[in-house]
């Protein structure tokens, strides 16, 4: 037995004790076999958590072949794998050419199942007119692949791992908060536990780095230099957030900046600037998260003729041209809000028309959702945006506090707003504030979209009990048509 594998065989055992679900479900499929006469293939990254699943299919009477990607494989959970009779293609010191190999290999024994890193396996298979019953992929790069280099082929169902909103709850709020907050005490060995922590800015990183070091027993204080929590939400949105941080840490300073911070032998001394603030404090901790500079002038664009402005920003149009027609740019150095969805649509949009075709970038409807909690999530037009640019509208909204399925939460502080035009009722924009509100945002995005009125919205008929009611009940609110709270309205023509 190599050394590898006695590592590898370590590093598997320590990850399966960490997986209770996954080896329920070993236990079950040795059992049931719901895998039996079938074969998988796989590309994945080889490591241990990869491992104990391919230890299930096994379990499930699965025949199971597969690879690897290319500087990731972990050869001793390589050897682990093949002694538990999964056929797997890596060898050390195989380049880059063996990888199409061994996927025509895999697509030749005709896999029911595939697991796909890349798509690239799942097109072998399209390649060897051997489609399998269904896949599934992990990467944003493999979804683009299957929508637009495979599109039309596909005939069998994938599902988009990367597409999963859990995935993008744990990067943008798991992710980023406790990643910052458990790198602090790797480096420093120190807890947070008991421990006085100021957390400066409540943008989209400060959120979850005061969540978890509040969340790690800290002692924590927001401050803010905005008058309100979160830019661009409007206020109504905000209210119930702050309500309920309110419980969650020690104090919150609006409007209020750090002047200064002064280490001394066993505290950090703050000064504030703010009226509700205090002079100055005394914390274990100060975490800083005021926002981001963009690198444009960093890249050295302008030597390529592109115009950068004093902040380092760069200018784009519609189409995510810079000033230089055959230059594109994208993501946070072409300007607010500076969001990683965002900058994945502007990439596609730059692509389509690098290739010639018509396409260009609309940024009325980029959804935000803010993973706090309670959540808070906007499309489209708000009342702040509204009333800053003289755009009539008319809000109706309904409270959490009326929906059944909140009640059975016991979240009751959310609601549902809509904007409508006051003339057309078509929809202008939305906010929804609650427990899992960014899972709503999609339908009013959609409705915005398609231009839906609300009467369109008020008749589709939502499954009960579940919060999509309140999208639809919002807008019986503004038609005057809703039975589920008494609204002194007038009927809308």
């Amino acid at each position: 037995m190599s050394s590898e594998r006695r590592v590898a065989e370590d590093r598997i055992a320590w990850t399966r004790r960490h997986m209770p679900v996954l080896v329920e479900t070993i236990a079950e499929f040795k059992t049931g076999k719901p895998f039996q006469g079938m074969t998988v293939g796989f590309r994945l990254h080889l490591e241990p958590k990869t491992a104990v699943l391919i230890e299930a299919l096994l379990a499930g009477g699965a025949e199971v072949i597969g690879m690897g990607n290319e500087g990731t494989t972990q050869f001793g959970t390589a050897e682990v794998l093949s002694s538990q009779g999964c056929e797997v293609l890596d060898r050390p010191g195989q380049g880059p050419e063996a990888t199409a190999v061994h996927l025509s290999r895999i697509a030749s024994t005709g896999p029911d199942l595939v697991l796909d890193n890349g798509a690239e396996l799942i097109g072998a298979c399209l390649d060897n007119a051997s489609p399998p019953l269904g896949a599934t992929e992990e990467t944003t790069s493999g979804a683009f692949r299957l929508r637009e280099d495979l599109a039309g082929r596909v005939g069998f169902p994938v599902i988009v791992i990367n597409d999963s909103p859990l995935k993008s709850i744990v990067e943008n709020k798991h992710g980023v908060g406790e990643s910052v907050v458990d790198t602090i005490v790797r480096v420093t060995n120190m807890s947070f536990h008991k421990k006085r922590v100021v957390v400066y800015g409540y943008g989209w990183c400060g959120r979850g780095i005061a969540l978890y070091a509040q969340r790690r027993g800290a002692d924590v204080t927001v401050v803010e230099m905005l008058d309100q929590l979160m830019t661009g939400a409007d206020p109504d949105l905000v209210r119930p957030l702050q309500r309920c941080l309110k419980t969650q840490v020690s104090d919150i300073y609006l409007s209020t900046r750090v002047r200064s911070i002064e280490a001394t032998d066993d505290a950090l001394v703050v000064s504030f600037d703010g009226a509700e603030a205090p002079a100055e404090d005394r914390f274990d901790r100060v975490l800083v998260a005021i926002g981001r500079q963009p690198n444009g002038a960093h890249v050295d664009a302008d030597r390529a003729g592109v115009t950068i402005n004093e902040r380092g920003f760069i200018a784009v149009d519609r189409q995510q041209r810079t000033n230089v027609p055959h230059i594109f740019a994208i993501g946070d150095v072409v300007g607010q809000p500076m969001l990683a969805h965002k900058a994945t649509h502007e990439g596609k949009v730059a692509a389509e028309v690098a290739a010639g075709e018509a396409s260009a970038f609309d940024s009325t409807l980029i959804p935000s959702v803010a993973y706090t909690d309670p959540e808070v999530a906007w499309v489209g037009l708000t009342e702040h945006e509204a009333k800053a640019q003289s755009i009539n509208y008319e809000k109706s909204a309904f409270p959490w506090a009326a929906s059944g399925r909140a009640l059975g939460m016991g979240r009751s502080e959310g609601m549902t707003k809509l904007l409508f035009d006051p003339d057309s009722h078509r929809i202008l924009g939305a906010g929804l504030v609650g427990p899992n509100a960014g899972e709503l945002l999609a339908e009013v995005t959609l409705a915005i979209e398609m231009g839906c009125e609300a009467g369109d919205i008020g008749l589709t008929i939502p499954p009960p009990p579940t919060l999509s009611e309140t999208v639809a009940l919002a807008a019986e609110a503004f038609e005057g048509t809703i039975t589920d709270l008494y609204l002194p309205r007038q009927k809308k023509s």
